[in-house]
């Protein structure tokens, strides 16, 4: 993804813009009709109220799809509107007429637009959810660069335990092309050394044409000496390691890397009244892989949050019945919406009234119009902070997986989905076996990375939709939806030979590790209670018939 917007985003927001300049056209034949009225005769309070507002809406909406001039226009009008509303000038406003034309000329089709394929938006954004998010329920693909692929066969069998989807390339001239073709989400660039000098200079030389790919690079080298730890900054590398590589620190990292991988769109809720200024709103986020609603009626508005469960509100403040400011009030009034970030979108510019706003439960206050590249950015920094602070209180640190409490809340959820919706479901109870022999032999540490090993291949292995907690210590508990006790034998057997045929290093040694599961049915075990009770004594047969085994409840 280059850095303008696809051509498909262009033309929606084009396809828009012409739909607001038909809306527009009839509106301003109306304000042209009002503004005879109010030019020949004296108003009231009322009716300029009525035009401050129209004017309002109209400087707000307009830059937003292009038509910058007469946004700027109508801000001027709705300023000398406000003067009058100030000053108790109902007086016919002769100029009115020529200034509401003036506003009209800015809409000819020889006005000077701004064109949708011009408006920039981050790149790095579409590259992670716009089109990969799509195809998030695949493997991860990793690509193996190296100058000798004969030699990487090894590596690759140990990063196939973690299924991921494997590809490798020689560093020649076709590489980049290859990279393009096959599209990895991550490469692993096995950095020769510098005995052949012209070989390794040709090696760099292919890393720099694929640094401009939108995959990250992880490095392996066989020294850490300051030229080489340099080297790998300035291709931008997303982690370094020495040869022989650790196989499960490395899987770490990519994990770490990757992690967006596994994470659901954030959710967003647009509240505006102006439904073809939502959209265009909506459509912004949708590009980059956001989950959006719109609401245009604010009175349906604790309904929506309730069934929608937003991660974050953006907002209007003017709006017909209701204000912005006191919609947010009322969110905060409910004790599970307090931390949920809402941004307000609004054209309002008096500074008091924006500091109320954000004093009265706001998080941050857009001015419209606001171009797509701020839009995206302001929603992206909330509700990923937001995301991060609701996991922090949910997941466990050392896994990133589900906390004892939550996955026992996450099972009580799916049992009622899979009776209500009459699906198969299956609770399994995992335990490394012989964990206290890891930690007393090699150390607590490597007793952590034997867990997070566990709980990146579970990740890897399972699907989104299958929930992944950590029980405790070196116990795992896994809700799998829509599956079948035969089929969660299969998985869970497939998972416990690819998890023992992984090597653990500590210093010269290398170590091996089985685990052990339970699994239960929920066609057997109609309850929480009891699903929770027969895992767990499927777990223990598991352990006294030898471990390294599966057993079914």
């Amino acid at each position: 993804m280059n850095d303008q917007i696809s051509a498909e985003f262009a033309a929606r927001l084009d396809q828009l813009r012409q739909q607001y300049a038909s809306r527009l056209e009839s509106d301003l034949c109306q304000l042209e009709r009002d503004a005879q009225l109010m030019a020949s005769s004296d108003t009231d309070a009322g009716q300029l109220h009525t035009l401050h507002q129209q004017l309002h809406k109209l400087a707000g909406s307009s830059g937003t799809f292009g038509f910058e001039q007469l946004g700027i226009l109508a801000r001027a009008l709705e300023n000398t509107a406000k003067q009058r509303i100030d000053q108790a000038d109902f007086s016919p406003w002769q100029e009115l007429p020529a200034r509401v034309a003036e506003l009209h000329q800015a809409l000819s089709p020889q006005a000077d637009l701004t064109p949708a394929a011009d408006r920039q938006v981050p790149a790095h954004l579409y590259q992670k959810t716009s089109e990969q998010i799509s195809e998030s329920g695949r493997p991860a693909r990793i690509m193996l660069l190296a100058d000798d692929l004969t030699i990487s066969d090894e590596l690759l069998d140990a990063l196939g335990n973690f299924g991921y989807e494997l590809t490798k390339t020689k560093a020649d001239t076709g590489a980049s092309s290859f990279i393009d073709e096959s599209n990895p989400d991550l490469i692993v660039v096995d950095l020769p050394a510098e005995d052949d000098r012209n070989a390794h200079e040709a090696f760099l030389e292919q890393c720099e044409q694929c640094r401009e790919s939108a995959a990250p690079m992880v490095f392996l080298t066989d020294s850490m000496d300051f030229d080489v730890r340099l080297k790998v900054a300035q291709l931008r590398g997303a982690g370094h390691f020495i040869k022989p590589v650790d196989i499960p620190r490395l899987v770490d990292r990519i994990e770490s890397v990757l992690q967006w991988r596994n994470a659901n769109p954030h959710r967003i809720l647009v509240v505006d009244d102006d439904e073809m200024l939502a959209e265009h709103y909506a459509t912004v986020l949708r590009q980059v892989g956001m989950n959006v609603a719109t609401l245009a009626e604010p009175n349906q508005l604790l309904d929506r949050v309730q069934q929608f469960r937003p991660e974050l509100i953006v907002m209007d403040i003017h709006m017909p019945g209701s204000s912005g400011i006191d919609l947010a009030r009322m969110i905060r009034l409910q004790v599970e919406w307090l931390t949920m970030p809402i941004i307000y979108l609004s054209g309002e510019r008096d500074s008091e009234i924006q500091m109320e706003a954000i004093n009265s439960g706001g998080d941050d206050f857009l001015v419209k119009p606001v171009s797509e590249a701020h839009l995206v950015a302001a929603v992206t920094s909330r509700v990923t902070r937001a995301r991060q602070l609701s996991e922090l209180m949910s997941r466990d640190s050392l896994t990133g997986l589900l906390k004892h409490s939550v996955i026992k809340e996450q099972l009580a959820i799916e049992v009622k989905r899979a009776l209500r919706t009459q699906t198969p479901l299956c609770f399994v109870m995992l335990d490394i076996d012989h964990f206290k022999k890891v930690n007393d032999t090699y150390g607590h540490g490597k007793g952590d990375q034997v867990i997070k090993t566990l709980a990146h291949m579970l990740h890897q292995r399972l699907r989104r939709s299958d929930s992944i907690g950590r029980y405790g210590g070196e116990e795992f508990a896994v809700v799998l939806t829509d599956c079948t006790p035969e089929h969660a034998l299969l998985i869970l057997n497939d998972i416990r030979e690819a998890f023992s045929a992984i090597l653990f290093a500590s210093g010269d040694t290398h170590f091996s590790v089985t685990l052990s599961a339970g699994v239960a049915s929920l066609v057997d075990h109609p309850d929480c209670a009891l699903l929770l009770e027969a895992a767990d004594g499927a777990l223990y047969r598991a352990k006294t018939n030898g471990r390294n085994r599966v057993e079914l409840a």
